[in-house]
């Protein structure tokens, strides 16, 4: 069974899931949108870490002052997997589809750890939304913090 990847932005939202294939074509064009040149990746899961690495057909391709500034920022024929995060503003994780929940406000997916599930009936709000939330005031009023533990 092929591992399932997920991007995850700033916020920790989910951007992005999918295999290693997909995951360095989606790389390969945020990566062209940031440095407005698209650099071949080649994608390797040898025992169970993923790489992420420049393709060497891409010095075909590429100007000199293209894979100077590829070799500046880090990306090279080395595993470059945390240069290319770093460039993007982002990281990498592996998730179940159990581990896997989805604001009822943002309807954005995240780690379930991120999604408060314990004080809506019908609800289910990111980190992001619930300082947000009507009904935040109500329950601190209640003495449950926003975390769903009780208050002191």
């Amino acid at each position: 069974m092929e591992t399932t990847y997920s991007v995850l932005l700033k916020d920790g939202s989910i951007a992005f899931r999918g295999t290693a294939c997909d995951l360095r074509e989606v790389l390969e064009e945020k990566i062209c949108e940031v440095l407005d040149f698209n650099p071949m990746l080649q994608e390797n899961e040898d025992d169970g870490h993923l790489q992420m690495y420049i393709h060497t057909d891409s010095y075909e391709d590429l100007s000199d002052e293209e894979v100077a500034k590829l070799t500046e920022i880090g990306i090279t024929e080395d595993d470059s997997l945390e240069a290319i995060c770093q460039l993007l503003n982002t990281r990498i994780e592996v998730y179940s589809d159990e581990q896997i929940a989805s604001c009822t406000i943002c309807n954005k997916q995240y780690h379930d750890s991120l999604v408060n599930k314990k004080d809506f009936v019908e609800e289910d709000i990111c980190e992001n939304c619930l300082p947000k939330h009507p009904f935040r005031k109500d329950l601190i009023l209640l003495g449950i913090d926003i975390y769903g533990k009780v208050a002191n």
